[in-house]
């Protein structure tokens, strides 16, 4: 029998497996800890309202917010105030499909204040 044979004996196995399920355990609960850290983190960031209108508005307003395709409104020209804006892109508006559904509440507001600072000044 060689030197390295001896360590694999069954009672050697079986006295490993408390050290085995120690560092399994151990790094599925710092696995699970890192991911809620991570999930926090991101709830933190505000949303980015001009990421948000160049994904979801840019088809109808166009980059600058003056294409007007299918009826859509000169975001240039608007004169809304933000609540009204707010209220439009959650529950749309004419041929403006609603957004409650696609996007959270803050991101609404984050795009809602993108169109805004969009203004003609």
């Amino acid at each position: 029998m060689s030197i390295i044979s001896m360590f694999y004996t069954k009672a050697n196995i079986r006295n490993m497996k408390l050290p085995t399920n120690a560092v399994f355990l151990t790094a599925t609960l710092f696995l699970i800890h890192s991911c809620k850290l991570e999930k926090k983190e991101e709830a933190s960031l505000k949303p980015d309202g001009k990421t948000i209108y160049f994904e979801r508005c840019t088809s109808c307003h166009g980059i600058d917010g003056k294409m007007g395709f299918g009826g859509a409104k000169d975001l240039t020209a608007s004169t809304l105030s933000i609540d009204q804006i707010v209220n439009q892109v959650t529950n749309g508006k004419g041929a403006m499909a609603p957004y409650k559904n696609l996007l959270t509440p803050e991101e609404i507001v984050a795009v809602s204040e993108y169109a805004v600072s969009m203004r003609k000044k």
